[in-house]
């Protein structure tokens, strides 16, 4: 199957959900915008992050001049894709 077609019908599959079939993603999803929103409040602040796993952002920053920024948050679409198809 090819992209475009695999996309559509996780589309479809998606608008057909009810509200608490899609719940799970919804809360995962706000749960990834406020990681996402702490970790650009310290990035911001100090220069740097601490992520999930407790590892200092520069410390995995391919380069000395490297900035590595936190990962933008997912839509709950997004999750449900991942996690799915």
């Amino acid at each position: 199957m090819g992209a475009i077609k695999l996309a559509s019908e996780a589309s479809k599959i998606w608008n057909n959900f009810s509200e608490d079939e899609k719940k799970k993603y919804v809360d995962q999803s706000v749960n990834d915008k406020a990681r996402y929103e702490r970790q650009m409040q310290e990035f911001k602040s100090q220069g740097f992050y601490i992520n999930e796993d407790g590892v200092k952002s520069t410390e995995f920053a391919k380069w000395a001049d490297d900035v590595v920024l936190p990962k933008p948050a997912k839509s709950a679409y997004s999750l449900y894709f991942i996690k799915n198809i």
